[in-house]
Formats: C-alpha cells, structure tokens, sequence
C-alpha cells in the first residue's frame, strides 16, 4: 500500500538505508500518515444528557472530535462507543459553567514539551502535536513575573481542562498588542497524566499563515523546541513548606519561545542536560536564599531573646536591690534597739551603783521613861437624849 510517497513498506526501507533503524523509521512514517487528522466537524458528537449546560455540550463535542481523530476516523462501533464514553466523562467533570478563577498580579509564561516522536503532518499541511507537557508539577520560575511558585499536582489535575483561551501564538502577549497573523496553531484534547504529575494537550500548528508554517519548518528540523504556557489563577502562601503554591489555574494560551523554564517543559530532550544545569542552579539559588532568610529569622529570634534577657535581668536586679535594702533597714533597725537596750541597761547599772553607796537611815529606838510625858486621860463623850421631852445621856 503506497504512502508518504513510497510504493509500499519495502520501498521505504529501501530508500531510507541510511537512518539508524530503517524498518522502525518506516513504521513511524506508516503511522503518521494512517492517523493523519480527519477535519473535526464530520464528526458528529453524540446525544448530550439531560441537563447539559451550552457549556458540557461545547465539551462533549470537543472531547468526541479529538478522539475520533485519534482514531484516525475509525468507523467501528466499540470505537465510537469508547470516545462516547470519554466525551461523556470530560463533560460531567467540566461542570455546568467555566470555572471561576482570579487572576494572579500578572500572567505567568512556563515553558512546555512538544514530544518529537508525535509530530504529525496532515493533508492541509498542518503539524498536530500530541502530548504536550504544558505543566508539571514542581517549582518553576517564569520568565513574565521571575518568582519561583510550586504547582502542586492537586491542583492540576483540578484545573486542566480551564482553558480560557485554546490558542497557541508565535510569541508572548508583552511588548506590542498580539495580532490576528500571530496566532498560529489551537490546542485541544487538555487533560492530566497521573504517570507524569503533568497537564497535557495536543497542539495543532495550522500553517495558514507564513508565520505558522515557519514555525513547523523549524519544529521538525528541531530548532525549536519548546513552548510556553501562559498561566494565571491564585497563588497562596504555604506556612508549612514556606513557598507560594498556586491554589487554581486559569490557562490562556502556549506561545512559542526560545528556552524553557524547567527540562521537562522541552520539544525535544536535545537541551535537557543544560536545563537541569540551570533547573539545579536554580534550586541551588532557592535553596541559599530559603537559608538567608531562615538565617535572617534566627538572628531576629536571638535579638529578641537577648532583649527579653535584659528586660528579664534587669527587673531581677531591681528586686533584689529591693531585698538587699529591706534586710538593711531590717538590720539597722535591729541595731538601734540593741543599742538602746544596752544603753538602758547601762543605765540601770549606774543607778544601782549609786544606790549600793547611799548610808541607810538610822533605826527608830525605843523611847525610855524619862523621855515619856504626862498621860493625859480624856473623857469618854456620851451624847445626850430627849426622851418626852427631858434630856437624858
């Protein structure tokens, strides 16, 4: 069976001698050109549940193209059956309406992987790109607002499919504004990989314009390799592992750019060995500066206890100032009554002393008879009575 130009798979591997693995190489190119994209609007989604919002149905839609043509058109009913059910799934998890979402101080740029075992050119001359690593989960550094934030993996699998913007451009929105000839690709089919922690989605670069075909030409020559996510949502403070972490997602479109923000966010691993010189060197950097500041709040932490030392020494020695001068005033006054005690008792003994030397009177003797005087007898007074009238004693 002819295709890309050669007759059939020996006539491949004939002409292609000089590549590492001929037959592997053929395989590939066979692949590619049985899976070339079949225009997404044949498909026709299938019956949306009761319920569905314009939204859910959007996404069924959505999720049902990009599955057929990952089947390559496939018209087996266990193949449309299958892209049914995960039409379904996709919608369910989208919700009734797009997810709210506050945007950060100002858009991040993360660089992201184009895998260059899944480049595929189509009939129109478009280039699809499966499995682009548009996030992993880590910290990264971005080139718009140049702080490091972590991206956990809750929240990217959370958040994957809050696509605000579908679109993949030739460059970053800053500078000039972005024109219409700047837009050189869509992105479908987002969703998360738990093998990888990562988000991805698949690219189509649509090559209608000189830009976008640009862009292809170097895509498959590998001279460029990597793409930039723009990401905003709500960045939070994590006390426990003392980094910001994003909390929720918004995403507004990959743009192609130069170098990455992480190794894993490549086209091709061609760079991957000086991406995890720079990723280590930035983890060095973080690391030194997490230290810094642990250092600053050690230093802040003794200047304090220092203080509260004085304070604290201070205020003992105030008291014991306190103590010390109650004892004295205590011994003082201890000292004074003894001393006016023993002054007392000084006294005391002066007083006996003077005493012990005064002469004691004379003893009274007793009179003799010549010294006694006449005996004068008194006459015993009888007072008198009237008795009817007569005095009587």
């Amino acid at each position: 069976m002819p295709f890309a130009g050669y007759k059939d798979f020996a006539d491949c591997v004939s002409k292609n001698k000089d590549k590492g693995d001929p037959k592997a190489y053929c395989a590939v190119i066979m692949r590619k050109t049985e899976l070339e994209e079949i225009p997404r609007e044949l498909f026709i989604p299938p019956e949306p549940a009761k319920g569905y919002t314009a939204h859910q149905k959007e996404i069924l839609a959505a999720a049902y193209s990009s599955c057929r043509s990952e089947q390559g058109g496939s018209e087996k009913p266990e193949d449309k059956a299958k892209c049914a059910m995960i039409a379904h799934a996709a919608a369910k998890k989208a919700g009734g309406k797009k997810m709210e979402h506050k945007p950060m101080a100002q858009t991040r740029m993360l660089d992201a992987l184009l895998p260059p075992g899944n480049f595929t050119r189509l009939k129109s001359g478009a280039l699809k790109v499966t499995g682009i690593v548009a996030l992993a989960e880590g910290t990264w550094t971005d080139s718009a607002v140049g702080t490091p934030l972590h991206y956990p993996a809750k929240v990217l699998e959370k958040d994957n499919g809050n696509w605000i913007a579908p679109s993949i451009w030739s460059r970053h929105a800053g500078g000039s504004p972005r024109s219409i000839t700047d837009k050189i690709g869509t992105i479908k089919n987002p969703r998360y990989d738990a093998e990888t922690k990562a988000v991805l989605v698949d690219g189509t670069f649509h090559g209608r314009s000189q830009e976008s075909r640009d862009v292809i030409e170097l895509i498959e020559e590998g001279i460029v390799t990597d793409v930039s996510a723009e990401v905003g949502g709500k960045e939070i403070w994590n006390a426990e592992t003392k980094r910001y972490e994003a909390a929720s997602l918004a995403f507004y479109g990959l743009a192609v750019v130069d170098r990455g923000a992480c190794n894993v966010c490549k086209m091709k691993r061609n760079e991957a060995t000086e991406c995890e010189q720079l990723e280590q060197k930035e983890r060095e950097d973080m690391e030194t500066k997490e230290l810094e500041q642990k250092l600053a709040a050690l230093e802040t932490e003794k200047a304090e206890l220092a203080k509260k030392a004085d304070a604290e020494r201070v205020e003992l020695t105030k008291q014991l100032e306190a103590v010390s001068k109650s004892k004295a005033d205590e011994e003082s006054a201890h000292k004074t009554a003894i001393e006016e005690r023993t002054k007392k008792m000084a006294e005391y003994e002066t007083r006996i002393k003077e005493l012990e030397k005064t002469p004691a009177p004379p003893k009274t003797v007793p009179g003799t008879g010549e010294d006694q005087k006449e005996t004068i007898e008194l006459e015993v007074f009888t007072p008198a009575r009237i008795v009817d009238g007569e005095v009587s004693r």
